[in-house]
């Protein structure tokens, strides 16, 4: 069940009917826990366009934006997995009845205040979609829609979250999750895209920075490197045979789809003993081993020293920095009091 969105609706403005056509009210969603990368990368992206906050939620991240503009969310967000529009939200909902019927009755009664021609306005500009001609005007506020579900090959997507405190309504800009992309190889533990890019995002890289996986698996993280910050060299290392031949092939498919070539490279190597030069990487970002169906916890508490020590020898002094992901809690702290001399936490 999704928290309640609690909007500052004095300042996110686009669900209102009182203020001018030109913006609407999006909401893009990111794994829970990567918020700030998400509203990092909307600011950063889209700080002249924007209008008013940008709010942080459990899960998604809510904004105002340009109409003529919406077909951009989808092309460059890298963090996000799904952009919607809001066309509704209503908060305090009087639900009376214990019937599931009398209910949706209740919510669908109220469908006259939904922004649908606001909305159908943005998904005409992002997509063109040749949408029944009784949708485009303002039929459906009388008449419940006479339009055909389909679970597959649909026009529009309608998307309505319920709890018991609000009910608001969305309609979805993306037909294909956004976290879909790069990998054509998967491993056991291959991470999706978009947390890919979350972590990058928190790694602050700069022109002319070198960016290394050291247990880089199939490769996400340096491809996501490669195609969304290619203001920095990315190099992914990684010691099993079965997991450099999947980086190599994720490797030659993006390229080959991208047409050029990518600021990458892969190497074998033991990552507790990283055969790079001392002081040479800027940036470290890796996806730690997290005991399940990759190694094991008793293994994370020997392996996490030594791969944290390994990393200390080359990254720079004072600026070199490192972003890793795990979800073995008892071995990273243990592994960072260890290490404390060579890593800030």
């Amino acid at each position: 069940m999704a928290l309640p969105l609690d909007l500052p609706l004095s300042e996110i403005q686009g669900l209102r009917e009182d203020v001018p056509q030109g913006y609407v009210t999006i909401e893009a969603t990111s794994v829970t826990g990567f918020e700030g990368a998400t509203k990092m990368e909307i600011e950063d992206r889209f700080s002249n366009i924007l209008s008013g906050p940008v709010v942080k939620r459990q899960g998604r991240i809510l904004f105002d934006f340009p109409l003529e503009q919406v077909e951009r969310l989808p092309q460059e967000l890298r963090t996000v997995d799904n952009v919607y529009l809001l066309i509704a939200l209503e908060s305090g909902i009087p639900f009376q009845s214990q019937s599931t019927e009398e209910n949706i009755k209740f919510l669908v009664e109220g469908i006259e205040k939904y922004l649908w021609k606001k909305g159908t306005s943005s998904l005409e500009t992002s997509f063109s979609p040749r949408l029944p001609n009784t949708f485009l005007s303002d039929a459906p506020a009388t008449d419940p829609f006479n339009w055909d579900v389909k679970m597959k090959g649909f026009d529009l997507e309608v998307v309505v979250n319920i709890d018991v405190e609000q009910v608001y309504c969305t309609l979805s800009l993306n037909k294909v999750s956004l976290f879909k992309r790069n990998i054509e190889h998967f491993g056991p533990t291959t991470l999706r895209a978009t947390i890919c890019s979350s972590l990058l995002r928190y790694a602050e890289i700069t022109l002319g920075d070198i960016v290394v996986d050291p247990m880089c698996g199939g490769g996400s993280i340096p491809l996501e490197g490669a195609l969304g910050y290619s203001q920095g060299f990315h190099l992914g290392g990684e010691i099993h045979e079965k997991a450099i031949e999947r980086t190599r092939l994720n490797l030659q498919a993006s390229r080959e789809a991208q047409k050029n070539n990518l600021g990458i490279d892969v190497c074998k190597w033991d990552v507790t003993q990283i055969p790079l030069r001392d002081n040479s990487v800027d940036v470290f970002v890796t996806d730690l081993p997290f005991g399940k169906r990759s190694g094991s916890r008793t293994n994370n508490a020997m392996l996490y020293p030594k791969v944290m020590l390994s990393m200390a020898r080359v990254v720079r002094p004072t600026t070199g920095r490192a972003v890793l992901l795990t979800q073995d809690r008892t071995s990273i702290f243990k592994a960072l009091k260890k290490i404390n001399p060579y890593w800030k936490n």
